[in-house]
């Protein structure tokens, strides 16, 4: 319900101490804050529709000046987390309910069907043939000097962007890919519609990384802020790497669950 603020006496033992000390002090204060509420609100302490506590509270409860909570907020605004409603306050426009979750299966079928459940739209940012970096020539097996293929997209959900993807491959096996077949496609999708060479099983890397600032444009977001990053390698039937992959998950907005038998 608009306007309803949790109780303080139900959720004090949940406020954590965030004055960093030593090193951590090369953190500034407002990034701390910010983390923290964003934190609050992605765990359900405060839900959607709830009023966040005052600057005036939130300067008391960290110890920071207003400045610093000024600037928090401002940054969290700015993200979509909060907004502020005159003569009301500072009200939380995300929940936790906001973030996407996705299955990892062992089933590149599954995890393509689980994707189509979720409202996303597609910006195509790029379709071209460029020099070869020599870290995915290594990846792809590409002859030296050889080009490559590379389309760049975004994947937004409801307006906000939520997944940068990056495709490489050979330019021979993609002739005829348009705009049109990367928007209403997956990429391998595309691949097996455009080229002769059969898709026998993805290998998956998944690690923490954090927005440079090309990404952080791209998902207009801040530099730093942490991120789930994909690479997936589609190696054919003839066992030679035919796709390279490589996603930037926001990691405010997606989260991973699996599903191990024992």
């Amino acid at each position: 319900m608009l306007g309803r603020r949790p109780d303080a006496r139900q959720t004090q033992w949940l406020v954590p101490e965030v004055r960093l000390k030593g090193s951590d002090m090369a953190v500034p204060y407002y990034i701390q804050v910010a983390e923290t509420i964003r934190g609050r609100i992605l765990a359900g302490q405060y839900s959607r529709g709830d009023l966040i506590p005052s600057s005036e509270e939130l300067e008391k409860e960290f110890s920071f000046s207003a400045i610093t909570i000024r600037k928090a907020l401002e940054g969290l605004v700015q993200e979509g987390f909060i907004q502020r409603k005159q003569g009301k306050g500072t009200i939380v426009s995300r929940s936790k309910t906001d973030v996407i979750t996705f299955e990892l299966s062992g089933s590149f079928q599954r995890h393509v069907d689980a994707l189509g459940r979720i409202p996303f739209e597609v910006d195509v940012l790029e379709i071209a043939t460029l020099p070869c970096l020599t870290q995915i020539q290594s990846i792809l097996c590409l002859p030296a000097q050889q080009s490559v293929f590379r389309v760049r997209k975004v994947r937004k959900h409801l307006g906000t962007p939520v997944a940068y993807y990056i495709h490489y491959t050979a330019p021979a096996w993609c002739k005829g890919i348009s705009k049109k077949d990367v928007e209403r496609l997956n990429f391998p999708d595309v691949f097996r519609k455009r080229s002769t060479v059969t898709l026998a099983r993805m290998e998956q890397t998944l690690k923490a990384a954090v927005a440079d600032l090309d990404v952080s444009a791209v998902l207009n977001i801040k530099f730093g802020v942490p991120l789930f990053f994909m690479e997936n390698v589609y190696i054919s039937t003839e066992d030679k790497p035919a796709i390279l992959t490589q996603i930037y998950y926001r990691g405010d907005m997606c989260s991973y669950r699996a599903t191990l038998q024992l």
